[in-house]
């Protein structure tokens, strides 16, 4: 962190991820909510040394460098708080405090990063329920109990998907769904040993049934259940999950939808059902390619699987025992793409090539909704690396430009290989096209959108009404 990395934080103005604060001579009580929060959040940066006028929101004399006095002498107090029991846990290390010199003013920089999910929640003043904070925009607010409990359960490093569920047993089994998995289990691994197994066992061995020998306990875990059991035993235990899909696509005048799969008794609403029945219509109308490995035949497209990674995140990172909502929209298809250009703007979230992720500009659907909108002067929005596939496209140029800065900006020098403007920073607005380095940024984006698309005084009321400054 340098002089310059505080400008450009600056130009931006505060966020999710970075706060200022004024402090001379002493550490401000309320920096120790914002390190929780950014802790309990996506991490941070303070700056102390810096005061904002809010008066003067995006002008030039919005924040005021007012610098810290004795700066190693404050430096030294806020490690000692750190370390004792004003918060439960320290998470930085030497490196992450920094004196920096700005403009001739000493500014004193903490890098808070985001807790490892075993250490969750980071919290103040001895009250775990109390003095725990999360980051929303530019503010810290206190975690809710949910919130709170929703953290200390992901930090069990066995996870819940494992545990026993009191009182529900192999009757809570649908018998049809738990032949359908085993018979394709049975296809893919027809020698596998777990085949002669009867039900129990093979419960048993997947991790969907478990004997706890200690207290001589046995019955289904959360997995199993959710998976495998019984639409009403599910409902019976975790009353507000709800399984939901509607299909948008060839709507007939006045229809709400043109197919919905829900809770209607016709079939047993567990996530095995749910994923194989809403994967099926997900892809029903994308042409399947055609091609021979070894003997077999390969008719699995990118798209196939990108439709089925995706459905299958859901599933798994839902929580199904806050919320347990999995509701899936089906909108766009090759054949109906015309209905996507009467949207007021396109959004294109980011991703890594693990997920062949960059295949995507070479999706027909995707040129066309690129140079639909780009030639309309509709708004588009690339956040993260997406911006790398939508540049590809080539149907945007000589416009300003960013993209991720981290991993040696090895994304941001692919800027410079097109017919664009590459701005090394976290947000870049020209005209119609949004562009951000990450998700973080991502609520700041929203806003600059929502005022694009309405005006700063409707932006001013939301915030308001988010509780944000």
């Amino acid at each position: 962190m340098d002089a310059t990395d505080i400008k450009v934080l600056l130009e931006v103005g505060e966020r999710i991820s970075f706060e200022c604060k004024k402090a001379e001579n002493n550490i401000p009580k309320s920096v120790w909510e914002t390190y929780s929060s950014f802790a309990n959040t996506i991490g941070g940066i303070i700056v102390l040394g810096i005061t904002e006028n809010v008066k003067f929101v995006g002008e030039a004399n919005h924040f005021e460098i007012t610098g810290i006095t004795n700066p190693q002498k404050l430096r030294k107090e806020f490690f000692d708080t750190l370390n004792s029991n004003k918060v439960n846990r320290n998470i930085l290390t030497d490196s992450d405090v920094e004196i920096i010199d700005y403009e001739g003013v000493p500014l004193m920089c903490i890098t808070v990063p985001q807790a490892d999910y075993r250490q969750r929640p980071i919290y103040i003043n001895g009250n775990m329920m109390n003095g725990a904070f999360k980051r929303n925009y530019e503010g810290d607010y206190h975690c809710t109990e949910e919130d709170v409990k929703a953290m200390i359960r992901d930090a069990n490093d066995s996870g819940n998907d494992g545990i026993l569920i009191e009182h529900y047993n192999i009757d809570d089994i649908d018998s049809a769904t738990l032949n359908a998995y085993r018979n394709r289990f049975r296809t893919a691994n027809p020698d596998h040993i777990w085949n002669d197994y009867d039900d129990k066992d093979f419960l048993l061995n997947i991790g969907a049934y478990i004997r706890d020998r200690n207290t001589r306990r046995e019955g289904l875990t959360l997995a199993g259940l959710l998976v495998f059991g019984k639409g009403l035993s599910i409902r019976e235990r975790f009353d507000n999950i709800r399984m939901d899909y509607l299909d948008f696509t060839n709507l007939e005048e006045e229809s709400r939808w043109s197919d919905r799969l829900t809770y209607d008794g016709r079939w047993e609403n567990n996530l095995y059902n749910f994923f194989m029945r809403v994967q099926s219509k997900l892809i029903s109308d994308i042409k399947r390619p055609f091609s021979l490995k070894g003997m077999e035949r390969n008719d699995d497209s990118l798209l196939h699987k990108a439709i089925r990674e995706a459905l299958t995140n859901l599933i798994i990172h839902a929580d199904y025992t806050l919320t347990g909502v999995l509701k899936v929209e089906k909108l766009i298809t090759e054949n109906n793409i015309e209905e996507i250009f009467s949207y007021d703007a396109l959004v294109i979230p980011g991703g890594f090539g693990g997920a062949n992720f960059f295949k995507d500009k070479e999706n027909e659907i995707f040129k066309k909704l690129i140079k639909y909108f780009s030639e309309n002067n509709k708004i588009i929005v690339a956040i993260c690396t997406a911006v790398i596939n939508l540049i590809e496209t080539r149907e945007i140029k000589n416009k300003k430009v960013t993209t991720y800065l981290l991993d040696n900006k090895r994304y941001f020098n692919q800027l410079k290989k097109h017919d664009v403007i590459p701005e090394e920073k976290e947000i870049v607005v020209d005209k119609n096209l949004f562009t951000c380095s990450g998700p973080a940024n991502a609520l700041d984006l929203s806003l600059l959108i929502l005022e694009k698309l309405t005006s700063k005084e409707n932006v001013e009321i939301v915030k308001r009404n988010m509780f944000l400054k």
